[in-house]
């Protein structure tokens, strides 16, 4: 990350049900749950961080996620603001 640059950042914290230690690599996965695929309380197709993921990487953004199972979980999103000339 150069340190001159300026950055957009957004922070997500939620008191949810966590992601367990294990699974926080594999969540930017296409098609990765942190549940399993029979739990119909929190549907999903995996798609959706992956989605992200994938947009941020496009953009030279950084994204990063820390969870507590059972506690809730914390992303942040910073993406490089384009230097006018």
């Amino acid at each position: 990350a150069d340190p001159k640059a300026n950055y957009f950042q957004i922070e997500v914290k939620d008191t949810g049900i966590g992601i367990a230690a294990e699974k926080l690599e594999s969540i930017f996965d296409k098609f990765s749950r942190a549940v399993s695929a029979d739990d119909h309380q929190h549907p999903g197709t995996g798609l959706g961080l992956y989605s992200v993921k994938t947009m941020v990487d496009e953009l030279k953004g950084e994204l990063k996620v820390e969870s507590i199972f059972g506690q809730g979980s914390h992303f942040s999103l910073r993406l490089p603001l384009k230097q006018q000339a």
